[in-house]
Order: structure tokens, then sequence, then C-alpha cells
């Protein structure tokens, strides 16, 4: 058996459904020709798309497909889609809007128990290196395509083009060409076409040992992972997750924690969101707002999801080295008796309060409400806002728009209700901080 049958023969059980994506190029049909004599008996069926980019070239293809098959009397589906039109409707790349109805197609094939059968090569995955290398990229970036994930296989990722080829040669098999491979429209096709030729002209064995780093880089990868997943369910409960305990976990873990997290919720993840999430979590509090009208939140050691208020996004503002400034429709005032004489004799017609500016902790925010923010106001210590609010009959449209003053140590003001017993003025306060609303 040849040597790309026989790998291709050790993933697969007799009987199982595969589909597998055949565009007509090389790579396709050697894969197809290679499942179809790997010595196993499967249900085999062929998902064409075509992409209507390049006119008569891409009916062309689906034609020749679909003649193959008949040949052989393989099953075979096509599906044609629009995707320059889809595209900019969805305000994607083409390159995007085209996978994802690819994938659409294998997946509504495939059903629950089949396979995905893509023809990606070793090539394809060390140009898909070298281009995330380019923008920078995390460890997950650096082992490129990866060769199985959930019912999605690539049984060719350990053979290069040529070798690929070699095998079409072998075994005479038709293919087309595409020929937009051949021009630098592309960024991969730039990195085909220049940049590999000279690393293999440098070493000739470059792609074998980019395979041997592959697999050095996959296994470092699936140890971080199982470490990863190990603590993220010893610390996910309900929907949340303990960021509390997460504190001195190396970001090498902790932000493949975030990624499970963010996966459970189904919120796509890329390195700029799980680093910005991250921070909130060091903060110890914070808000991301996410796709879906929602945002995460980190509050009282715990993170979670929460939905958005339509029509109020969620407003937060850093205060720093003020003394007398203005901030999101409030005026801030720091000063020493002459300020608390001035806020005395103010009329309460509007929210102002006066606390000790040298009890405030870090730095100040002034942010929209999240759950469970606690405030203890006279006679009532460490009580929700949200009760007293629903004390107050506050409608919920409302609260959104209400302001909370925030230390390090947590709430110490909130708009309507007064300020916190741990930053009231006493006989010793020396300094003041006026909060006053604006009006319009």
């Amino acid at each position: 058996m040849n040597k790309i049958q026989d790998s291709v023969s050790k993933w697969f059980h007799a009987g199982e459904v595969v589909v597998i994506g055949v565009s007509g190029g090389a790579d396709s049909m050697a894969l197809l020709h290679a499942v179809c004599h790997c010595g196993v008996p499967l249900q085999i069926m062929v998902a064409h798309v075509n992409h209507c980019l390049r006119g008569e070239e891409s009916d062309r293809d689906e034609n020749f497909v679909r003649q193959y098959c008949e040949k052989q009397q393989i099953l075979f589906y096509s599906k044609r889609v629009d995707v320059a039109s889809l595209a900019e409707e969805n305000r994607q790349s083409e390159e995007v809007c085209g996978r994802e109805q690819r994938y659409a197609f294998f997946e509504e094939l495939a059903g629950k128990d089949g396979w995905i059968l893509t023809a990606h090569t070793l090539s394809d995955r060390i140009e898909t290196m070298l281009f995330h290398l380019t923008r920078g990229s995390s460890l997950s970036g650096l082992c490129s395509i990866p060769q199985k994930r959930g019912k999605i296989l690539r049984p060719l990722l350990d053979f290069t083009r040529q070798e690929i080829e070699a095998y079409c040669q072998e075994f005479y098999l038709p293919y087309v060409q595409d020929s937009t491979n051949d021009l630098d429209l592309y960024n991969r096709n730039k990195i085909r076409h220049h940049v590999v030729p000279v690393l293999q002209e440098i070493n000739p064995r470059f792609a074998q040992n980019m395979l041997r780093t592959f697999q050095l880089l996959e296994a470092d990868r699936e140890l971080l992972q199982k470490q990863a997943e190990h603590q993220f369910y010893l610390l996910f409960d309900k929907g949340k997750l303990w960021v509390e305990r997460m504190i001195g976990v190396p970001t090498a873990i902790s932000s493949r924690i975030i990624s499970l997290f963010l996966e459970q919720h189904q919120i796509p993840a890329d390195t700029k969101l799980i680093l910005s999430i991250l921070q909130i979590c060091e903060r110890g509090f914070g808000k991301y707002n996410v796709p879906g009208n929602r945002f995460v939140v980190c509050q009282n050691g715990w993170l979670s999801v929460q939905t958005s208020v339509e029509g109020h996004p969620y407003f937060e503002y850093q205060v720093e080295n003020c003394t007398n400034c203005r901030v999101f429709g409030f005026h801030l005032l720091v000063g020493g008796q002459e300020i608390y004489e001035q806020f005395i004799n103010v009329a309460k017609n509007f929210f102002h309060s006066i606390v000790d500016y040298d009890k405030i902790f870090g730095k100040v925010k002034i942010r929209q409400r999240m759950p469970g923010d606690r405030i203890s106001l006279p006679n009532h210590p460490n009580r929700k806002v949200k009760k007293y609010w629903n004390e107050q009959k506050i409608p919920l449209e409302q609260r959104d728009l209400l302001a909370v003053f925030e230390d390090d140590n947590g709430v110490f003001a909130v708009e309507g209700l007064g300020i916190d017993q741990r930053v009231q003025p006493d006989a010793h306060t020396t300094r003041y901080l006026w909060i006053q609303k604006e009006t319009v």
C-alpha cells in the first residue's frame, strides 16, 4: 500500500461516514483517491462548494469534480454561493465568508457522527504558521492547522504539496489548477512563492524540520491545555469562574482558563479579548463588552457573563490626579475646611456628597452599576445597591444611567443614594472630596 494511503487508513473504522471537501485541485483529488483506496470500507460523500468568484473557471471546477465522481460512482453534493455578495453583506472578508460556507455545508452532510475531511497539507501548515508569525502569534497560532479538531480531520497534514503532486502522478490522477494560486494577490501566495523557497534554499530539509517543530509545539500545547482544563473545572461553577483562586496562576494557564470560560458561553475568543479579560481579573473588578449584547463581569472574586440593557451601553471612567475636574456630568473638588463649609451651605436639591478624601484607597472610577454592588449607608450596613433601588422603585431602565463611584476597596458612593460609611468625614478629616452632580 502507498505510504499516503497507509497513513490515511489509520484514522478510520469500517462503515464510518466521511464527507470529503473536494475542490478539484491536486490536494483534494489525492485525498479522495487515498480514502477510496485505503483498504477500509467507508461511506464516502464528496462535497464541493462553488464560490462563484472565478466565473467560468469556478463552474469548470464544479463540473470536473461532478464528472469524476459520476465515473467513480461516488456520492457527490454541491452548493453554489455568491461569496463576494455575501461577504459584503456580512462585512466579512471573502476568505472568511467562503470558509464559513464550506464548513457549514460539510457539517450538514456529515450529520452527528460523520467525519469531515479536508486536504490541507504540511505545506499549507507551514505557510499558515509563517502568516501567523507576521501578525504576532500565541503557541496555538504557531501550531498552525490542527490535524484533528472535533469531527474535522486533515489526513494529509504530514505530507508536503510536492509529495501530493507525486502521488497524483503515480496514480494518473487528473486535477484542475486554480489560476489565482499563481498570482501574488493574497499574502499566503506571497509566502508560498517568495518566503518558503528562500527557507528551503537555506535548508533543503526545511519542511521535514518544520514537521518535527510542529510535533514538539503540539506536545507543549496539549500539556498546557490539559493543565488548564483540570484547573478550569475546579474553578467553574454554574456558569461562573472563581477568579479569586486564579491569582498567581501563570499566564500560560490562566489565559487558557479564560478561553475555556468564553467557550462555555459560546463567545468567540481571540488573544486581545482574553488578555483584556485577564486584566480585569487581575484588578479584581471590571466589565468588558462581548458580542451578543453581553458583557463579561469581574465582581466579588467571580467572573460571569451578563446581558446588557438595550440602549444603555456600559460606561466606565478612570479618575486620575483630580483635585478640580469634571467627569461624566460630575464636578469633583478636593480641598480643606472651606470645601466642607461650601458643601453644607448648598441646597440639597440634586445629588451631591462629601467624603473624607484620605479614606479613599487607590484609584477612583466612575462606572455603571454591576451585579453584586454593595454599599453601607447609615443604619443599613453592607446592603446590595439593588435592594435600595428596589425599595425606592427606581425603574430598571434608569438604573444603568446612575453612576457608581468605586476605589480599590469597592463602592464608596452611588448617585442618588449617598456615600459608604467607611469614607464618612469625621473629626479627624483634613481633606474633603466634594462630588456634585452638574445640572444641565
